[in-house]
């Protein structure tokens, strides 16, 4: 069991990070996985069954989002005593509809 001090200190060290840098490349792979899964470039019948199940990137995808998504208003909240809901969800659809609108038309429908 981890001392209370311990506990503290990693908290405080954690509340700190600014970025995530190796969870924004997990992200990347999650995504990768689920185009990968989607192109015809893989078989429907493989050698390794993981590479079949597409949809454990988008679960994957969605786990990091959340947990990245509820620390930013866990932060807001210790920052400035309350969520701004309606500006927070301005900005993530903004941002949401600047990064996939494009790949509407970079990827061919099937």
């Amino acid at each position: 069991m981890i001392p209370i001090e311990q506990s503290a200190a990693n908290f405080e060290k954690f509340k700190g990070v600014k970025e995530f840098s190796s969870l924004n490349g997990m992200r990347c792979l999650s995504i990768t996985y689920v185009i990968w899964h989607h192109t015809m470039l893989m078989p429907t019948e493989s050698v390794i069954p993981m590479l079949t199940r597409g949809f454990l990137g988008v679960d994957i995808f969605f786990v990091i989002s959340g947990f990245l998504i509820v620390t930013l208003l866990l932060r807001e909240k210790e920052k400035k005593g309350c969520i701004r809901l309606k500006i927070f969800m301005r900005v993530e659809l903004y941002a949401y509809f600047l990064f996939t609108t494009p790949s509407c038309f970079l990827l061919p429908l099937s």
